[in-house]
């Protein structure tokens, strides 16, 4: 007797990875915050209204993260496949990067702290496979300026509409 039916796979591998880049979206948001704070000297209003909108950034990315991890965990237990092919594209995407790393950085020392942390990454995303719950978070402008070379979807793209 056969299970219960599948998921479509790329509709599960598309909303995890929504998941995941609204988990980086939403981190790179509030470090962009945090820095405005840091160094753009608000004033007390402006500084409120910051600390506001990180809290709510945050409030956020912890329900998200929270779906990720059930999802991520799910999906190595029922399709882990799935989640290896994920894990190839993601290695290979940042691999596609290494052999432009001159094309990108502006300097040895800027390439060579790329190239460092392209490696991490790859380390983070193969971590995967062997259990790591936390969303690998990408800086987003790693892919400003190359088109075609992001992963998956955007937020709010990839489901279906109601």
């Amino acid at each position: 007797m056969a299970g219960p039916p599948r998921a479509d796979p790329a509709l599960e591998m598309s909303t995890l990875e929504e998941l995941r880049r609204t988990v980086e979206l939403l981190d790179h948001r509030i470090g962009g915050l945090l820095d405005y704070i840091d160094r753009g000297r608000p004033d007390q209003a402006e500084k409120e209204s910051a600390e506001r909108i990180i809290s709510e950034c945050e409030a956020l990315a912890k329900a998200v993260n929270d779906d990720y991890v059930v999802q991520i965990s799910r999906l190595r237990r029922d399709r882990y496949d799935l989640v290896e092919r994920w894990v190839a594209d993601h290695v290979s995407r940042l691999d596609g990067l290494v052999p432009v790393l001159g094309d990108i950085a502006s300097s040895e020392l800027e390439r060579s702290t790329l190239a460092f942390v392209i490696d991490s990454l790859k380390k983070r995303w193969h971590a995967v496979l062997s259990g790591e719950d936390a969303p690998v978070l990408e800086h987003p402008r790693l892919w400003e300026g190359r088109p075609g070379q992001g992963f998956g979807v955007q937020p709010g793209e990839g489901r279906p509409s109601s």
